[in-house]
C-alpha cells in the first residue's frame, strides 16, 4: 500500500508541474481567476479559446468539475475558429483534469489525442509535455519499458529548449522508477539531482515533489526524524501554492510516520485532515485509500467497531470505483477484525472474497503471459510454415515448367529436351539441397534435445540427492514414537525436496518439538528448511531455561542475521512459518509459541485453537519484539496437532475450491480418539481423496500427539 500511496502523490505533483511549464501560458501560478473572467467578459469570439483553456489550467487544482467545462468550452470554441493549437491545448487540458480526479484512462486518452493534434501542427512544446504525460501513465501503469521510453522522447525536447523545471521533473521520474525497483540509493541519488536543478529554476512546484521524494526514502529506512524534516519541507512549499492535493498527500505521509512511532492521537488526527480535503476535492481514489490506512490503525489499538465501520464506508467507495487494490486490501482488513472479534464465520468470509479477487487478479497476470507466450509460439510456427511454403512452392513452379518444357518437346524436338534435362538437374540440385538442410536441421534438433534431456537427468541427480541428504537430516518419524508413543507425522513434499521440516528432542524432562513452513518449496525451500533444521537444533542445545516464545525470537534473531535482512526494499523477504511447543514431562505442562502457525489441541471432544502472532520466523515490516507465549496443562488422552498450510491451501473437492482450516478441523474431531496410526492413514487418504486429480500445490506436513 505504501508504494501505490507514494505513487499516487507523485502522479498528483507531476500534473502540476507539466501544467505550469508551458511555454504558452504566459502566466505564472499566482494567476488570479478573477482577472481572467473579467477579460472573458469583454472578449471578442477569437479570443474565447484561449482564455477557456487559460481558465481550465487555473481552475485544475482547484475544481476539476470547472477545469473541465472550461476546457469543453475551449474545444468547441477551437473548433468553431478552426484554431487547431488552441484545439490541442484544450485535449491536452482535459486529460489534465481527469489527472487531477484520479482518472488515469481518460488522462492517457486525451493526452494521447492532443499530441496527435500537436505533430499536426509541429508544436515541439506541446509534444515534449504530452510525451511527459503519456510517461507519466505508463508509470502508474507499472509499464516502466514504455515509461522510460516516453521519458526519453520528452527529455530529447527538453534539452534542446535548456528547460531545466522539464528536466528536473524527468529527473524526478527516473528516481520514481529506481524507488519501485527498490533500489533507494540510486533512487536518492536522482531525487536529490531533481532537487538541485528545481532549486536552480525556482520551481516551487516540483521543489514541494522532490522534497516529498527524498521524505519517501528516509520513511522506508525508519529514520522518521530526517522523513519529519523533507516532509515539513514539502508541506511549506505546498501551503505556500495552495495545493490541497499535495497537502493532503503530505498529510498521510506524517499521520503514517506518527503510526509508526506509536504517536497515535497525532495519526488519527492527520489522517482525518486528509481525508477531509480529499472529500473537498472528490478524489474518491484518495479517499479509499486513505479509509483504509484509517481503518487499520483503529485495528491496531482494538477499537473493532470503529475499525470496521470505517473499513465497510472504504469497501463500498472502493466498489463504486472498481479499485481493485482497495477491494483487496478491505477485505484482507475486514476479515482480520473479524477474527480479533472471534467472528470466525465472516472473518472466513471476508478471507475469501480476498482470496479469490487476488486468485482472480493473479490468474489474470498468468493469463496475459501465457497469451504473449502463445502469440509468439503462433508467430514462429507461422514463420516455419511461411518457409515451407515458400519451398514447396518453388518444388511446385518447378513441376509445372518441367511439365510444360515435356509438351513443348514434341514440337521443339532436341532443343527442349535439352532444356527439359537442365531443369530436371537443377529440380534435383535444389531438392538435395533441401534435403540437406533438412537433415542438417534435424541433427540440430536431436542435438538440443539430448542435450536439455542430460541437463535435466543432471539436475534430478542432484535433486534426488539433495533429497537424501534432507532425510539423513530429518530424524525418523519412528523416533517420535520413543518419545509419544502415540504419535504420526504426515510428510509429503510437492517436489522432490521438501521446504517444510519437523524437529524434535528431549532434553532432562523437558520435550520439545516443532513444525515449520519455510518461504518457497523445491530446492529454495530445502535449502532454507536445512537452515531452519541448523538453528533450532542450536538453539535448544545451548539453551535450556528459555521459553517457547523466548526460543522463536532467537530462532528470527539467527534467520535475519545469517540472510543479512535489514529491512531494506531489494533485499531478501525470505524466512519461515513455525510452531514451536515445550512439553514438561513431570508437570504436563505444554508451552506454544506460534509464527504464523497455530496449535490444535483436542480436549473431551473439544477442539481449542491456539492462534499464533502474524509474523514470520524472518524480516517483518510490522513484526513485534516478541512472541506470544502460551502455557497449557495436558491431561493424559489429550491431542495435539502441528501442521503447514499446505493441507488446507489444497485445491479439490467436487467445486474445485481448497480443503480450508474449517474442514480440517471437523476431521481431527471425527478421528481423534482413534489411534494416531490410523489417524495417519485417515488423513493421508482424505488429502488424496480431496486432491484427485489436481497438482498438490504446496509441501504437506502434519505431526499429531497424543500424551
Amino acid at each position: 500500500m505504501f508504494l501505490n500511496k507514494t505513487k499516487l502523490f507523485t502522479y498528483i505533483v507531476l500534473a502540476f508541474i507539466l501544467c505550469i511549464c508551458k511555454i504558452h501560458a504566459v502566466i505564472g501560478q499566482n494567476l488570479k481567476i478573477d482577472s481572467l473572467l473579467t477579460e472573458l467578459s469583454s472578449a471578442e469570439e477569437s479570443e474565447l479559446p484561449l482564455l477557456y483553456n487559460e481558465l481550465s489550467e487555473a481552475f485544475a487544482p482547484y475544481s476539476v468539475k470547472k477545469s473541465l467545462e472550461y476546457a469543453e468550452l475551449a474545444l468547441k470554441n477551437a473548433k468553431l475558429e478552426d484554431d487547431d493549437y488552441q484545439e490541442a491545448e484544450a485535449l491536452y487540458n482535459k486529460g489534465i483534469a481527469y489527472y487531477y480526479q484520479g482518472d488515469y484512462t481518460n488522462t492517457l486518452e486525451y493526452v494521447e489525442l492532443a499530441l496527435e493534434k500537436y505533430k499536426t501542427i509541429f508544436d515541439t512544446d506541446g509534444i515534449s509535455r504530452s510525451f511527459y504525460m503519456i510517461g507519466v501513465m505508463y508509470y502508474f501503469r507499472e509499464d516502466f519499458k514504455m515509461a522510460v521510453k516516453y521519458y526519453l522522447e520528452a527529455l530529447s525536447f527538453f534539452e534542446k529548449q535548456n528547460d531545466k523545471p522539464q528536466i528536473a521533473g524527468l529527473m524526478n521520474n527516473i528516481g520514481n522508477i529506481y524507488f519501485d525497483w527498490g533500489q533507494l540509493e540510486k533512487s536518492l541519488e536522482y531525487f536529490e539531482k531533481a532537487l538541485v536543478l528545481y532549486k536552480e529554476a525556482e520551481n516551487s512546484i516540483g521543489l514541494a515533489s522532490a522534497y516529498n521524494n527524498i521524505g519517501n526514502i528516509y520513511k522506508i529506512e525508519k529514520n522518521y526524524d530526517k522523513a519529519l524534516y523533507y516532509y515539513d519541507l514539502s508541506l511549506e512549499v505546498k501551503k505556500a501554492n495552495n495545493n490541497q492535493q499535495g497537502i493532503a498527500m503530505t498529510y498521510h505521509n506524517i499521520a503514517e510516520i506518527y503510526e509508526f512511532e506509536g504517536n497515535i492521537n497525532d495519526a488519527i488526527q492527520y489522517y482525518n485532515s486528509s481525508i477531509s480535503i480529499y472529500k473537498q476535492l472528490n478524489n474518491q481514489k484518495g479517499i479509499s485509500m486513505l479509509l483504509s490506512s484509517l481503518g487499520s490503525l483503529y485495528w491496531t489499538i482494538n477499537k473493532n467497531d470503529e475499525a470496521l465501520e470505517i473499513l465497510q464506508h472504504g469497501l463500498e467507495i472502493a466498489k463504486k470505483n472498481n479499485f481493485s487494490e482497495d477491494i483487496r486490501n478491505n477485505y484482507k482488513n475486514i476479515a482480520q477484525v473479524y477474527e480479533s472479534m472471534n467472528e470466525l464465520g465472516l472473518s472466513l468470509m471476508y478471507y475469501k472474497q480476498y482470496s479469490d479477487l487476488h486468485d482472480s487478479i493473479f490468474k489474470a497476470t498468468i493469463h496475459r503471459q501465457i497469451e504473449e507466450a502463445q502469440t509468439k509460439y503462433e508467430t514462429e510456427k507461422k514463420e516455419k510454415q511461411i518457409e515451407l511454403l515458400n519451398i514447396e512452392k518453388e518444388l511446385k513452379n518447378a513441376k509445372i515448367k518441367r511439365q510444360t518444357i515435356v509438351n513443348y518437346t514434341l514440337i521443339f524436338g532436341v532443343l527442349a529436351l535439352f532444356i527439359i534435362s537442365f531443369l530436371v538437374y537443377n529440380r534435383y540440385r535444389l531438392k538435395r539441397r533441401a534435403n540437406f538442410m533438412l537433415r542438417k536441421q534435424n541433427a540440430e534438433i536431436e542435438k538440443q534435445r539430448d542435450e536439455i534431456r542430460s541437463i535435466n537427468l543432471d539436475i534430478r541427480s542432484s535433486i534426488e540427492y539433495a533429497n537424501k541428504i534432507q532425510n539423513a537430516v530429518l530424524q525418523p518419524t519412528k523416533s517420535l514414537s520413543e518419545l509419544f508413543p502415540d504419535s504420526f507425522i504426515v510428510n509429503k513434499p510437492r517436489d522432490i525436496v521438501s521446504g517444510d521440516f519437523y524437529w524434535f528432542m528431549e532434553k532432562k524432562d523437558r520435550i520439545a518439538f516443532t513444525v515449520a513452513d519455510c518461504t518457497g518449496h523445491g530446492v529454495p525451500g530445502a535449502f532454507m528448511s536445512m537452515l531452519g533444521l541448523t538453528f533450532v537444533n542450536e538453539i535448544f542445545s545451548n539453551y535450556y531455561s528459555l521459553t517457547a516464545a523466548e526460543y522463536l525470537k532467537l530462532l528470527r534473531e539467527k534467520i535475519k542475521k545469517s540472510l543479512h535482512q535489514t529491512g531494506k526494499q531489494d533485499e531478501a523477504k525470505d524466512g519461515m512459518d513455525v510452531a514451536f511447543c515445550l512439553y514438561h514431562k513431570e508437570s504436563k505442562m505444554l508451552e506454544y509459541a506460534g509464527a504464523n502457525n497455530p496449535l490444535y489441541i483436542i480436549k473431551e471432544k473439544n477442539l481449542m485453537e491456539y492462534k499464533a502472532d502474524k509474523m514470520p520466523i524472518g524480516i517483518y515490516f510490522r513484526e513485534k519484539e516478541n512472541f506470544t507465549n502460551h502455557t497449557i496443562r495436558l491431561n493424559e488422552g489429550d491431542a495435539m496437532y502441528l501442521f503447514t498450510d499446505g493441507y488446507v491451501d489444497q485445491f479439490g473437492g467436487n467445486k474445485g475450491g481448497k480443503f480450508l482450516s474449517g474442514r480440517f478441523k471437523e476431521l481431527l474431531l471425527e478421528i481423534h480418539n482413534l489411534e494416531m496410526n490410523e489417524q495417519k492413514r485417515i488423513v493421508e487418504d482424505t488429502f488424496l481423496k480431496w486432491k484427485g486429480d489436481n497438482p498438490q500445490v504446496d509441501d504437506i506436513l502434519v505431526m499429531g500427539i497424543r500424551v
